[in-house]
């Protein structure tokens, strides 16, 4: 079955509860797993991404989720070339509460040592983004930083999300805004969105939450105005591709 939906939102943004809860609608079927990057990596394998779906089933539709379609470059791109009707669905959060989330995380799987602060990861991934010419190419800032050491993205740079919103818009996708803050305020009218986006009959769906991270450490005020000031004009663009309020201001 070829997949009818694509969760591209961003690590730590409730891609993975988004999922689970869309699988439990009587008329999706869940494929061999969640988070499939085949598609995502630069060698071609659509034969072997085609495999992890399940077979075709009347009035039945099947999808996946995955943040890399938007970080790595040929994500987008594979989607628009091998399933042009397949719809998008973004989900984005507080950009702010991302990056510390985003961190947070890279430093409980290893990916960080324990001994650097917030402000310092922050202080190299800016001396970093020095080397990207175009600031507005999400192309150019994977290509720019995917070398030192970390594939998956920057805590900074991943939460530019208009760039990757414009980038879908220039190719012409079909696609949905989520805001993770109106899942958690309005589960109901979120979920029948999305639903009546993907064309599916409404089904009451249980809220589900997962990958929720437990930190120890807190963000400081300091370094939260400081990623507010980063952050500002980045979210009044996005405001202006989505022509809509965003639920975190």
């Amino acid at each position: 079955m070829d997949p009818a939906f694509f969760i591209v939102g961003f690590q730590k943004c409730g891609t993975t509860s988004l999922y689970d809860m869309l699988v439990q609608h009587p008329d999706v079927s869940k494929g061999l797993m969640k988070e499939n990057n085949i598609l995502a990596e630069k060698a071609d394998r659509l034969n072997e991404f085609r495999l992890c779906f399940p077979l075709n089933e009347k009035g039945k539709i099947t999808g996946d989720a995955s943040h890399l379609h938007t970080w790595m470059p040929w994500g987008l791109e594979r989607i628009k070339n091998f399933y042009p009707n397949a719809k998008l669905i973004v989900i984005m959060r507080d950009p702010v509460k991302r990056a510390f989330s985003h961190f947070n995380m890279e430093q409980k799987i290893g990916y960080v040592t324990q001994n650097l602060t917030f402000d310092q990861y922050l202080d190299i991934e800016n001396i970093l983004r020095k080397s990207i010419e175009d600031g507005t190419d999400p192309d150019e800032t994977y290509n720019k930083t995917k070398l030192y050491g970390n594939r998956y993205g920057w805590a900074l740079s991943r939460g530019i999300y208009a760039n990757y919103i414009e980038k879908i818009q220039n190719l012409e996708m079909d696609f949905l805004p989520v805001f993770m803050e109106d899942l958690a305020t309005d589960y109901e009218g979120q979920s029948r969105r999305v639903q009546d986006f993907l064309g599916l009959n409404y089904s009451n769906l249980p809220q589900k939450v997962t990958n929720r991270g437990k930190y120890q450490s807190k963000l400081n005020q300091d370094t939260e105005r400081r990623l507010k000031a980063f952050y500002k004009p980045h979210d009044d663009r996005l405001e202006s591709l989505l022509n809509c309020s965003l639920a975190w201001r």
